[in-house]
């Protein structure tokens, strides 16, 4: 079985190649495989234990390096030390035995022992294993370990030998770590020999972790590498990687290559990418550049991540540049990309500049956003400014979208503002609009939507009143309303609607209220959708009240 990994306690921890594992999900997944049908089970199961032996028995030295493994999954390394070295000291010949000592000197490692003695472990683990699947895990381990003895200086010439010899490993990811500590203490053989393997080296997965180490070189040789990589590589993601690397570089030359990219016809996704690396950048070089592109790039997607990019900013300048997008920018997409950034800023000047575009500007679908944008300010002034904009407005579109911006505000005056617009507001979609912004609020309670139930005289509001009395808990209170109003209301339309809204809160109590409509309402078209809606509920008192129907 092939070494693979297991994720366990946020720790990751391989697994043994030849432990013992129960045949449960692999079962039925070959079971599958070999053409058997679940009716087979048995009989399958009997052939998988013939292929694989160990199916139902083990030795005794699988079952004790089970059960010592065991307490590495639980990552007890003082017990699992104990168990690994009782198991090596007893089963001399058995085929975990290299496992075992992998895991003596792993278990040693955890347990903080002097770092020199568990480089010898693993040392000595390498030269007798040198073909265990374990030896390239071992060789990690022996390199990290090792550089932190070499920085004390108490195995330097030691460990300098011994990477200088794993630099030879035709195992790639171990040759890399090799040559990166050497790196870290100072070989100036390395970063020609990471160009070298670079160039040379067809795994892209190696080549990004190249291009990561040279971006932790202090030299222009590595940061020239860099540049050449993002600007002509012809593998996207790694010419990204390398753009990721030169913006964390604060050499002059690294941005200058940046903003030549930016600048450049390279595809969309790099040019984000370098845009993406300017968002700390308080250079006014740099934010007249983001608002160039926001104003006069073709590619609208770039066009935003540059006005975003501006956002982060918070500086004055970058404030000024958005402003100017606001007002100059010839895509709506961009103008909104500007108007969200702008509401990130915060703050009074923040306030106003969406408080002019929400009542002054032309465009219908950007004043929206304008509005919507207040409400995520969280300004203290926000409530006036929505106010002011539902009662000013000649657009009831904006109207609409100040009464649900109001919503989301929180704020104590919210509610009776949306209160009265939803019982008194003379345009029956203003006021049905004010009820739905209304009845989400947090704090409103069935008895207040069956007063504006009551009291609003447009039809259409009363409908959307009894859905929204349905939906607001408890539901007891919810039903003893809405049979009031079956009982009471005149119009057969808004029965039929009250019947409807009972259907939706679908218990034993909105049965009995359904039935007794079904046998008293005078009104045949509401009798029947009482019909419809006892059947669609689904329980065993519902079915009960429709055979009664049948018989009545």
């Amino acid at each position: 079985m092939k070494i693979y990994h297991h994720l366990y306690k946020k720790e990751k921890i391989m697994t043994p190649r030849k432990s013992v594992q129960k045949i449960t999900l692999t079962t039925i997944m070959l079971i599958f495989a070999f053409g058997f049908s679940t009716t087979t089970f048995g009989r399958a199961e009997a052939k998988l234990n013939s292929i694989f032996s160990w199916g139902t028995t083990q030795s005794a030295d699988s079952k004790a390096y089970n059960e010592a493994y065991s307490l590495v999954i639980d990552q007890n390394w003082q017990n699992a030390l104990q168990a690994m070295q009782a198991f090596v000291g007893q089963y001399k010949s058995s085929n975990y035995l290299d496992d075992a000592e992998y895991w003596i000197c792993y278990s040693r490692s955890k347990l903080n022992h002097p770092a020199k003695d568990v480089f010898n472990c693993f040392d000595a683990f390498v030269k007798k294993y040198p073909r265990s699947s374990w030896s390239d895990n071992a060789k990690q381990e022996l390199i990290k370990l090792g550089n932190t003895l070499a920085r004390s200086g108490s195995l330097s010439k030691e460990y300098e030998e011994y990477l200088h010899a794993m630099k030879k490993s035709h195992k790639d990811e171990v040759k890399l770590q090799a040559i990166y500590a050497l790196a870290d203490i100072g070989d100036e053989q390395a970063l020609s020999t990471l160009l070298t393997i670079y160039d040379r080296n067809e795994n892209e997965k190696i080549r990004g972790a190249i291009l990561y180490m040279l971006a932790d070189f202090k030299s222009d040789v590595a940061l020239d590498k860099l540049i050449l990589i993002a600007k002509n590589e012809p593998a996207l993601a790694l010419r990204k990687k390398a753009i990721y690397a030169l913006g964390d570089n604060k050499n002059p030359k690294a941005e200058a290559a940046i903003l030549q990219i930016i600048n450049s016809r390279a595809p969309t996704t790099l040019r984000k990418a370098a845009l993406h690396t300017l968002d700390d950048k308080k250079n006014p070089k740099v934010i007249a550049l983001l608002e160039n592109i926001a104003l006069t790039d073709p590619d609208q997607s770039l066009a935003k991540t540059a006005t975003y990019a501006l956002g982060e900013m918070n500086s004055p300048q970058a404030e000024k540049a958005l402003q100017r997008i606001l007002t100059e920018a010839i895509e709506s997409s961009v103008k909104k990309a500007a108007l969200y950034a702008i509401a990130d800023q915060k703050g009074d000047a923040a306030l106003n500049v969406l408080l002019k575009v929400a009542t002054e500007s032309s465009d219908e679908n950007l004043q929206k956003a304008a509005v919507y944008a207040l409400a995520d300010t969280k300004s203290p002034k926000a409530f006036s400014a929505l106010k002011q904009i539902l009662e000013t407005s000649q657009k009831e579109k904006i109207q609409k979208a100040s009464l649900y911006a109001l919503a989301d505000l929180h704020e104590p005056q919210v509610a009776p503002l949306l209160y009265k617009h939803a019982m008194e507001n003379a345009d029956k979609n203003l006021a049905k609009a004010a009820l739905y912004a209304y009845a989400d609020l947090d704090e409103v309670q069935a008895a207040k939507l069956f007063e504006i139930y009551s009291k609003t005289k447009h039809v259409e509001v009363r409908k959307a009143a009894l859905y929204q009395i349905a939906e607001k808990g408890p539901k007891s209170d919810a039903l003893s309303q809405l049979a009031n109003i079956l009982k009471t209301e005149i119009d057969p339309a808004l029965r039929k609607s009250t019947v409807y809204a009972i259907a939706e809160i679908d218990n034993d109590q909105a049965v009995d209220i359904l039935l007794d409509t079904v046998k008293n309402d005078q009104d045949a078209d509401v009798r029947k959708s009482a019909v419809r809606a006892l059947g669609s509920i689904d329980s065993e008192k519902s079915q009960k009240a429709l055979l009664e129907i049948l018989n009545f």
